[in-house]
């Protein structure tokens, strides 16, 4: 099994007040991602994402063309990881 990886991202554009957030969970929930989803109070939403590479690389593909809003730049920067998440949580 590959060793799982750890991602910051930041999605920019329509992100607020249109169902991102939870549109991000379920996406990570579907593929098996951990990590945390939230809102940032200069408009962008904050992800950090844990997984194997290629269901992380398939996260990012789904959240660059999202059902909701309109992200028109999403940031990616992979992290040391920083333990384990226990599922995909909205944060406040």
């Amino acid at each position: 099994m590959p060793r799982e990886k750890e991602i910051c991202l930041y999605l920019s554009g329509q992100v607020q007040g249109v169902g991102m957030r939870q549109y991000v969970q379920r996406q990570a929930s579907r593929i098996g991602i951990k990590g945390w989803v939230r809102n940032l109070p200069d408009g962008k939403v904050k992800c950090m994402a844990q997984g194997a590479p290629e269901t992380l690389e398939d996260f990012v593909k789904n959240l660059r063309a999202p059902r909701v809003g309109r992200v028109d730049h999403l940031e990616k920067e992979e992290v040391e990881s920083l333990g384990e998440y226990s599922g995909f949580s909205i944060e406040p």
